[in-house]
């Protein structure tokens, strides 16, 4: 299970077996977001807080529209469990999704398509970061 706060603080998601929105201040649940990953692993949520990205046991991430609901596209192609995920570039168009499969995958949301395979982990990968085209660090917004 994880909780990641939104770039402002204003809000927070917590995912288990599914994924939950929050008004941190006061202690509102605002949505709840059915997952079919089974347990939810690791959350990453866009700069603008419009979309987030989830990852569990079923071997996909998958991009939301927080507004909706809706899942909008379904990242796959690692042989084991994603463990963690993360959101960055210009636009926040690329994502970064770590596994137990000892790999990190890049993936440009734009095109829709894999732009690299990082596979020098020795051991499962169970944290990944993208520099903040701001100069920020985004670990900082994080809770595990």
């Amino acid at each position: 299970s994880c909780v990641k706060y939104t770039e402002d603080g204003m809000y927070c998601m917590s995912g288990a077996n599914e994924i939950k929105l929050w008004n941190p201040d006061r202690g509102l649940l605002i949505k709840t977001y059915k997952v079919p990953h089974g347990s939810v692993l690791d959350l990453a949520i866009a700069r603008d807080s419009t979309t987030f990205l989830s990852c569990g046991t079923d071997r996909a991430a998958l991009i939301w529209d927080v507004s909706t609901g809706k899942c909008l596209r379904r990242l796959e192609g690692h042989g084991g469990r994603i463990n963690c995920v993360a959101l960055g570039g210009s636009q926040q168009a690329v994502a970064l999704t770590g596994s137990y499969d000892c790999t990190v995958r890049l993936f440009d949301l734009r095109s829709r398509n894999l732009i690299q395979v990082l596979g020098d982990s020795e051991d499962s990968v169970t944290s990944v970061l993208l520099a903040s085209d701001k100069g920020q660090n985004p670990s900082k917004k994080s809770i595990r």
